[in-house]
């Protein structure tokens, strides 16, 4: 089981999405240039108690692989950085005292797919794409030439279920 060092946060990331994040603290400034230097991931986790600022969170069980694919520094040290997940895993134990953040044991967790797994995307899809029409017409009342579920239309069912997720925010 490999270690990867834990980002634990107030929001979820899923496989397959994107997440910036505005990197301040020294102990995540040092997560992220050992990231950089290495070409390693790190885990984004959501924070099961305690705060993003300050001492240690305790992270929920689960969470999801992030390589750095956008970074932006500032001249005082501070950066800002674009994080895609990858693929999720399930924290086995937690190391505290190694490292100034959380550093996790952890599984990775295989995706799989129920047996009408293919009937239940394409109702998902529809209402995405209602829902999604729905704001487009409270907004502005303009929209692109292709949507997010005609881009998902051909996506493996738990990639669909992730963009699904991140798209409403849950």
């Amino acid at each position: 089981m490999p270690d990867i060092p834990l980002f634990p946060l107030g929001t979820v990331l899923f496989p397959g999405t994107l997440l910036p994040l505005h990197i301040f603290e020294p102990r995540y400034r040092l997560l992220v240039q050992r990231s950089l230097e290495r070409k390693a991931p790190f885990g984004v986790v959501l924070i099961r108690s305690g705060k993003e600022v300050g001492g240690h969170a305790e992270p929920h069980a689960v969470g999801t692989e992030a390589r750095i694919v956008g970074l932006s520094p500032i001249a005082d040290g501070r950066s800002y950085i674009v994080a895609r997940g990858e693929r999720r895993f399930a924290i086995e134990s937690v190391v505290t005292d190694a490292e100034p953040y959380l550093v996790g044991r952890v599984r990775y967790l295989d995706e799989q797919d129920g047996p009408d797994a293919a009937a239940r995307v394409a109702e998902a899809l529809d209402a995405l794409g209602a829902y999604l029409l729905g704001v487009v017409a409270v907004t502005d009342g303009s929209h692109g030439e292709r949507s997010l579920s005609d881009e998902l239309k051909d996506a493996a069912p738990p990639d669909v279920a992730y963009h699904i997720a991140a798209a409403l925010s849950v």
